[in-house]
């Protein structure tokens, strides 16, 4: 008898322990997120367009001594303005201080989140030269040393989106989503870092956010003044003032060339300066003596013997847009080597358009990007600002 009833409470005992044990491994599948338990997880901030309509908070601001920086941004209600030194912070230079430089507008910061911030942090910097969007946000990220995590989306010439990641001073792993905007001579940069942990789940909040960022005072305007030669009244050229003319043979209106340089910036003179660009446009009157292909390999050659260049690879062929006025339009991408040097370390543009009466050549004569990051990215754009204001 006593032998059954031992037997009959350990059963009980097994019983209730594993009931017990049931308990706790559906308490931590609900915990963990699995099984039929499985429950949403609640975050302290917006995951989806309705909870963040409830928590937006529209902020503005001003800058009495230039209006080209105010803007106006949706921001959680909870976030909160941290308090830092109007200082100017600057990145590694090459060349110029002034183009390498940046400052911080205001910076905003969520509640702790597991012990860490999410922030948002609105910057500026001046704009000397003509260059997109696209290339100055790259090249602030190499200067950075920041880890892209996708390739740069350029909106326009004025607008590019990327993304990155980088280690903070407390040590914390960072993801930033950021947006660049060009207005006027000014280039503003929205970012918003969040902690790794937290990358996917507020992916929707950072492109909420940067997409509400709004300039008040948005212009359209180039950032460098500019210059305009007529070219055999074939064509308006419109340049950056901080070209200069090295040349402008108008002997023959039937056969007009322009070459543009882009100098180093301490020196003035192109006879005795070293030309970090070159721009050469010519113009030529078509009639049945003329040839498009004779006169292009004649521009080719000059340029060659001129520069101790040749031509090598191509790396880009396309039609550009045109307007009814030209009958053809193409724009072709060369490596060149020096003629002394089996070395890659140049480009050469050519922009070629046509109409009933004329031939419009352009070229630019370039360093590589992997040469000379800011000088190339100023020299493409200032390429492509002439073309593009032909039309």
């Amino acid at each position: 008898m006593y032998i059954k009833n031992r037997i009959i409470s350990l059963l009980s005992i097994t019983c209730f322990s594993l009931l017990i044990l049931s308990c706790h491994v559906n308490e931590a599948y609900a915990l963990f997120g699995f099984g039929s338990s499985k429950k949403k997880i609640s975050y302290p901030f917006p995951t989806d367009a309705k909870s963040f309509k409830n928590k937006a908070l529209e902020v503005f601001q001003e800058n009495k001594s230039s209006n080209l920086e105010e803007f106006k941004i949706l921001i959680p209600n909870d976030w909160v303005k941290e308090d830092i030194l109007k200082s100017i912070k600057s990145f590694k230079t090459f060349g110029t201080l002034n183009k390498d430089l940046v400052s911080e507008i205001v910076r905003y910061k969520s509640p702790f989140i597991r012990g860490d911030r999410a922030t948002l942090v609105i910057k500026k910097a001046q704009l000397f030269h003509e260059i997109s969007a696209k290339y100055w946000l790259e090249r602030y990220m190499n200067l950075h040393n920041y880890l892209p995590l996708s390739k740069t989306i350029e909106k326009s010439n004025k607008e590019a989106l990327a993304s990155f990641t980088y280690i903070d001073q407390s040590g914390f792993s960072k993801k930033t989503k950021v947006r660049a905007i060009i207005n006027g001579n000014i280039i503003m940069l929205v970012e918003f870092n969040v902690p790794a942990d937290f990358e996917k789940s507020m992916a929707f909040l950072q492109d909420t956010v940067l997409d509400n960022f709004i300039l008040i005072n948005k212009v359209d305007d180039s950032i460098e003044k500019t210059q305009i030669i007529n070219m055999s009244g074939a064509v308006d050229i419109k340049y950056p003032a901080s070209w200069n003319i090295y040349k402008l043979d108008t002997n023959n209106l039937n056969n007009m060339v322009l070459q543009i340089h882009n100098l180093k910036e301490e020196e003035s003179s192109s006879e005795t300066s070293t030309i970090n660009g070159l721009i050469e446009i010519a113009t030529i009157k078509r009639s049945d003596n003329t040839n498009l292909s004779r006169e292009l390999k004649l521009l080719k050659s000059r340029l060659e013997d001129s520069m101790e260049v040749h031509f090598d690879e191509v790396k880009e062929l396309r039609q550009i847009y045109s307007d009814k006025r030209f009958l053809f339009s193409r724009y072709e991408s060369y490596t060149a080597k020096r003629n002394d040097d089996s070395k890659i370390n140049k480009e050469i543009h050519v922009a070629i358009l046509g109409d009933e009466d004329w031939y419009i050549i352009a070229f630019l004569y370039t360093p590589m990007k992997s040469e000379d990051s800011y000088n190339w990215a100023r020299n493409v754009q200032s390429f492509t600002s002439i073309v593009e204001g032909v039309f």
